[in-house]
């Protein structure tokens, strides 16, 4: 019986260290993408021009996306759990969409390009809102 506690311990043991070698990665992660977002914000700056925006908010939101992984891995047996989940892979896949829609409109002149560029990223804004509301509506039915 001694035998067995001790395999369990050993296993939860185990089990720690890789949550915490995980929420050190996720840490790691989101300094890395704020660093990026403090020099992004240059392009932005020194151009004035709004294509750039989306070079800080898309690393700002994978740092976010970071930052609420790490929550999760690290209070994972609590109840809001899922909703971190949920918010992680919300903010990462609208980082990539903000940094890809950027790269692809930095490339294009801008004086031909300027309304598509408002355009995509007031689609991507507003599709970032539908789909938090969407998300939390569904949440909130499943708890009733």
């Amino acid at each position: 019986m001694v035998l067995a506690e001790k395999n369990i311990n050993y296993g939860k043991l185990i089990n720690d260290m890789d949550n915490l070698a995980l929420i050190l990665a996720e840490v790691v992660s989101a300094i890395i993408c704020f660093i990026l977002v403090r020099f992004m914000m240059k392009p932005y700056q020194y151009m004035g021009e709004s294509r750039y925006i989306g070079l800080p908010l898309g690393f700002a939101f994978l740092g976010m996306s970071y930052i609420f992984m790490g929550l999760a891995l690290y209070f994972e047996s609590f109840l809001f759990v899922e909703e971190l989940k949920w918010l992680q892979l919300f903010t990462q896949a609208y980082a990539f969409a903000f940094l890809v829609v950027t790269y692809y409109f930095s490339k294009k002149a801008f004086d031909h390009s300027r309304l598509r560029w408002r355009i995509a990223f007031a689609g991507l804004i507003f599709a970032a809102i539908v789909s938090y509301l969407v998300g939390h509506l569904m949440q909130a039915s499943r708890h009733l």
